[in-house]
């Protein structure tokens, strides 16, 4: 019997099967300094989006900011 390595568990944000665990860490390290960002920056959210058209997906992550009436 030969042990996996810890390198290879394979685990998702909310516990299920599917990133790795560098994968995960990455993306928690991410939305804290994002966080940071909108934070310093003293803007109104940060909002993920999920982006496709009939052949490709893609993730956009926008940052909302000085925000004044014209």
């Amino acid at each position: 019997m030969t042990d996996k390595p810890t390198s290879d568990i394979s685990v998702n944000m909310d516990g299920g099967v599917g990133g790795s665990w560098k994968e995960v860490t990455n993306k928690v390290i991410a939305d804290n300094l994002l966080e940071q960002v909108a934070e310093l920056l003293n803007a109104k959210s940060v909002r993920y989006f999920t982006c496709c058209d009939r052949t490709e997906e893609s993730k956009k992550i926008v940052i909302e900011y000085d925000h004044k009436k014209k």
